[in-house]
């Protein structure tokens, strides 16, 4: 613990006075210091990364003439070229190292598309580093990660009009990576329905999805022929019948999420027409925030989607106070503070919470 909090220290340290042209840069080295880290950690028996090492060793032992065999082929391919190398430790040094700096990235470039002033980048970067649960991305690899590429791709399409067809090539892939993306992918089509009518009554189905659980789980019972929906359904089931709780995790989570709700609301009652190309990659945002409301009563969804969110926070934050800035009178200056408070209360919140839920318990040793 004490090495991520010192290495926290010197991001926090130097993050405001890096010069504009060198932020990019400044991101780099911070995920790849992260990435070091990550290589550091000894999982203990309990933790995913234990049991996708013992992957990665089998993948050693027998090569890779069962890569294919998995329908998450991705995800063996991944394993497999970890076993190329001598060194396990690979795995979580490289996904680290990806989902730190894709995401930061993602923000760097919006940032810069929209001239926003270098500490307002930086402020919503400390903000996604403060909130991503550091230990779940090193540990659990595939969702992450596979959240990251889909992140970074859905940005590329929407907001640079690039690679469209890659795109969608990678959004299909990453279902192969880990198979709860196939969520996302369907709401990367519900993007595209112009219809107000038609969007409410999806977000309503999404945020009344737990009552009606038993209906979707026979619609997709009619799909259980392709092994990825049947492994999603498993997977859905595992997560309903779960009986796990902390009430630590709840209020962690909700907190976060009424921070959310407040900066989207007021995003989009202020400055939403203001930012024309970022509005189709924010569409996906509010599809996420109704999942997980609608999530609530199952604790592993409701903790575990709150992450999906983190990025379109900093984003909007950032986009938010940038707005405002350009405005001088006093009720402006009033609403910039009642920001900067509620953003100190999330990055100060989050740190103390995942230090002492989470990274106390990281063991370092090669």
């Amino acid at each position: 613990m004490l090495i991520l909090g010192f290495a926290y220290i010197i991001f926090f340290g130097m993050a405001f006075f890096v010069p504009k042209n060198h932020i990019n840069k400044f991101f780099l080295f911070i995920a790849g210091i992260l990435a070091i880290i990550a290589c550091s950690v000894k999982p203990d028996v309990g933790m995913d990364l234990y049991r996708h090492y013992a992957v990665i060793v089998e993948f050693r032992r027998i090569g890779g003439k069962t890569v294919f065999d998995d329908i998450l082929f991705i995800r063996s391919i991944y394993f497999y070229l970890i076993s190329l190398t001598p060194y396990n430790e690979f795995l979580p040094g490289i996904t680290v190292f990806c989902v730190y700096y894709i995401n930061l990235n993602i923000i760097y470039k919006i940032g810069k598309k929209y001239n926003v002033s270098t500490q307002y980048i930086v402020m919503s970067a400390l903000l996604f580093i403060a909130s991503n649960n550091f230990l779940t991305t090193l540990s659990g690899i595939r969702s992450d990660l596979a959240f990251s590429i889909f992140l970074y791709f859905l940005y590329l399409e929407l907001v640079e009009k690039k690679f469209k067809i890659l795109s969608w090539l990678m959004y299909l892939l990453m279902c192969f990576l880990h198979n709860t993306m196939i969520i996302f992918v369907i709401f990367r089509l519900f993007i595209e329905i112009k219809n107000q009518l038609i969007i409410k009554g999806l977000q309503l189905l999404l945020l009344l999805w737990f009552f009606i659980i038993n209906y979707i789980m026979a619609f997709l019972g009619s799909f259980t022929e392709l092994s990825i929906i049947a492994l999603l359904t498993s997977q859905i089931n595992v997560y309903v019948n779960l009986t796990e709780y902390n009430h630590f995790a709840i209020i962690y989570s909700s907190i976060n999420l009424l921070g959310v709700l407040f900066f989207y609301s007021i995003f989009n009652c202020t400055a939403k027409n203001k930012f024309l190309e970022c509005q189709y990659f924010l569409r996906l945002f509010p599809f996420i925030i109704f999942l997980l409301i609608g999530s609530i009563e199952i604790y592993y969804l409701y903790i575990r989607f709150i992450s999906n969110l983190y990025l379109f926070n900093c984003i909007i934050l950032m986009l938010l106070i940038h707005n405002i800035s350009r405005a001088k009178d006093e009720i402006a200056l009033n609403i910039k503070l009642i920001y900067f408070f509620i953003y100190v209360s999330l990055l100060f919140g989050n740190l103390i919470y995942l230090f002492t839920q989470y990274y106390v318990f990281i063991q370092f040793g090669l």
